[in-house]
């Protein structure tokens, strides 16, 4: 009688003792959940969409993120286009049908966004050889206009190029300016041969929105 007594009382206090234990592994499991929990409501939830906004300007997506001039203090976004180093100019390409440079004249050193515009469409000219054979520019609007505290001379108007088939004429618009002590440019150019008027629209659209960004830090 008294062993079952024993029995009977021993195996309650292990029935007590698996309960107690339980209880303690089910708090912990709930501790676990709370820190996580905590972790992500202290990301502000505006991050995202604050970040998503400073892509957009004027309705078109840069979305492409920020180019830096190498070595120099000159920022600026970009679409998501193909990047192509190509000497003195970076080159963003839609599929060859748009083009739009960002030339930095490390050799030059800036005076006027006259001579600005002079030397790097020189460099222009040279450096897009293999996209067409330019022979001048024919400006049809141009500029000056300041954004950002930067003056800059804006311009307008139709590449004369030439080929084995004949002469042709393509769209550009572009940005000459100086920064950091060197002249740069921005420029977009319709490459496709149809020069649709879409591609016209979303080429001006992009360079006057890309200028917007331009600064000298992040």
């Amino acid at each position: 009688m008294k062993r079952r007594i024993l029995s009977i009382l021993c195996c309650g206090a292990m029935l007590l003792l698996l309960c107690a234990c339980s209880e303690s592994s089910s708090g912990n499991s709930g501790e676990i959940k709370n820190n996580t929990s905590s972790t992500v409501e202290s990301v502000p939830a505006t991050t995202v969409a604050e970040q998503e906004d400073q892509t957009v300007v004027d309705g078109v997506n840069l979305d492409g993120g920020t180019y830096k001039v190498p070595t120099y203090d000159i920022y600026i976004q970009v679409p998501n286009y193909h990047r192509i180093e190509n000497g003195y100019i970076d080159l963003f390409s839609d599929n060859d049908d748009i083009i739009i440079s960002f030339a930095s004249l490390f050799s030059e050193s800036g005076t006027t966004t006259e001579q600005a515009y002079k030397d790097t469409l020189d460099n222009y000219i040279s450096g897009m050889e293999n996209y067409a054979k330019i022979d001048n520019l024919t400006v049809e609007k141009d500029e000056n206009v300041t954004i950002n505290g930067i003056d800059m001379y804006k311009f307008e108007g139709k590449l004369n190029c030439h080929a084995e088939t004949g002469n042709y004429s393509l769209y550009t618009i572009g940005y000459t300016f100086i920064m950091d002590g060197i002249p740069c440019c921005v420029q977009g150019t319709v490459y496709n041969d149809d020069q649709p008027e879409e591609m016209i629209n979303t080429t001006r659209d992009t360079v006057n929105a890309m200028i917007k960004t331009l600064r000298s830090s992040l």
